[in-house]
């Protein structure tokens, strides 16, 4: 956990916190095009919304603050316990990750990536392919959060379940990072 000069604890979401984010990220390196608005929320046991936001433009953090972003491009939400870990370091990669919930505002709600593949519709129109019968292990490095494990069971060509973790045997194992995992995703290149 960040401290303050005098080694107090800096809280989440304070406005200390968030002049300590915005100085971290003041020598990232300017990359024309690339930008994205979020908004974060974190829901604490009595059901009450903290929120924040985080806005960059050509690769620079603009804006990075408490409050409400207007037209943001996506939503990370989790519990505020789970914010709180995080932000401790005490929950990374695969447990991280599959905490949050990411909402595309107007479109869709559900798990961060991989496991929000269940949710795509080409995956329900892959035909049956008999024999194709096995459980596929992911290790994807250096994710937002950290490392992640996740994995998918296939039957007969079709994906039976798919989770956050390790499975407990697999026949295929496929490690690539996080940010390759994008690419793929996207049709850019293929896993072979």
């Amino acid at each position: 956990m960040e401290t303050d000069p005098t080694h107090q604890p800096v809280p989440l979401a304070s406005e200390r916190w968030f002049e300590q984010a915005r100085l971290l990220t003041t020598t990232l390196p300017s990359r024309p095009g690339l930008g994205v608005r979020l908004q974060f929320d974190a829901v604490d046991d009595s059901g009450t919304h903290h929120r924040w936001y985080q806005v960059v433009e050509d690769g620079q953090v603009v804006a990075w603050q408490d409050g409400e972003v207007d037209r943001p491009d996506l939503e990370l939400r989790w519990s505020l316990a789970d914010a709180r870990a995080m932000y401790r370091q005490e929950l990374s990669g695969t447990e991280a990750i599959a905490a949050v919930r990411v909402i595309v505002p107007g479109v869709s709600e559900g798990p961060a990536p991989p496991l929000d593949i269940l949710d795509t519709a080409e995956l329900a129109m892959l035909p049956a392919v008999p024999g194709a019968t096995l459980a596929v292990q992911f290790e994807f490095a250096d994710g937002p959060f950290g490392d992640v494990s996740f994995w998918e069971t296939f039957e007969d060509g079709l994906v039976t379940a798919s989770e956050f973790g390790r499975a407990d045997e697999h026949d295929v194992l496929i490690a690539i990072s996080y940010q390759r995992m994008v690419g793929v995703r996207s049709g850019e290149m293929t896993i072979l």
